[in-house]
């Protein structure tokens, strides 16, 4: 009998015991559990409201964005004819071809486009002399010693951005007079045809693969006067270095 009250008397100690202990550290559990409920509650309210803000308000800025391109595109498309010369691969032998085709075509395009004095009366005079400037291009490849076919076409195309000068054109649609050569898998040179700024003397192109384009002759009408200022500013190399680097 007494053996019994005596393990009754240790459960009795165990268990207030245990509810001490289960007090003490209610206060800590409470603690840690306040601010979990303020941690999710705060969460819950950021992704009910201010997610969604945060969320709209960066597509507007990237709608916004490619607009502005666009627009920009656009503006300056309808000013220029862009002049691309593309060889058959990047051997060193099809790009020195290339870079021969590119002078005697550049020669061609001195003549005939001598005298034109807006874009209609350039892209109508490249139209009309497809015909003399492949024949000049065709008669360079073949006493090059190349028995590769060429194509020559003016029109429309779409570009990726590129640099001519001291420019950067945004990626889109442009009219290109384009001279392909062979397979047409090599190393693309380019250059801006109208506003005529190719050309750094009476016959030889500029901005060829890795020169400088220091020398770009002035334009009897510089592209500045062709373009709004807000757009002339975005292409100019100079002003797009530093937005490049901060959105990019």
């Amino acid at each position: 009998m007494n053996e019994k009250k005596v393990q009754s008397r240790k459960r009795n100690q165990n268990q207030t015991q245990k509810k001490s202990r289960d007090r003490q550290a209610q206060p800590r559990n409470t603690f840690g559990n306040q601010h979990r409920s303020q941690f999710q509650a705060a969460f819950q309210i950021f992704c009910r409201h201010w997610l969604p803000v945060c969320i709209a308000a960066l597509i507007l800025s990237g709608t916004a964005n490619l607009l502005r391109e666009s627009r920009l595109q656009q503006e300056v498309a309808a000013k220029i004819v862009r002049f691309h010369v593309r060889a058959n691969s990047d051997c060193a032998s099809d790009q020195q071809i290339k870079l021969q085709v590119r002078d005697a075509v550049a020669e061609e395009l001195r003549t005939i486009l001598h005298g034109a004095e807006t874009k209609a009366e350039t892209e109508e005079i490249l139209r009309e002399n497809e015909p003399s400037i492949r024949a000049a291009a065709l008669q360079t490849l073949r006493a090059g010693g190349s028995t590769d076919d060429i194509t020559v076409t003016y029109g429309k195309a779409s570009f990726e951005e590129k640099e001519t000068g001291n420019y950067i054109l945004p990626a889109g649609t442009y009219d290109a007079l384009q001279i392909n050569i062979g397979r047409a898998k090599g190393h693309n040179w380019w250059c801006m045809l109208y506003p005529s700024i190719c050309f750094s003397d009476a016959l030889r192109p500029v901005n060829e693969d890795g020169e400088s384009a220091e020398k770009v002759e002035k334009s009897r009408i510089p592209l500045q006067n062709l373009l709004s200022d807000a757009a002339y500013r975005e292409i100019l190399k100079s002003d797009r270095i530093s937005f490049r680097f901060f959105w990019r």
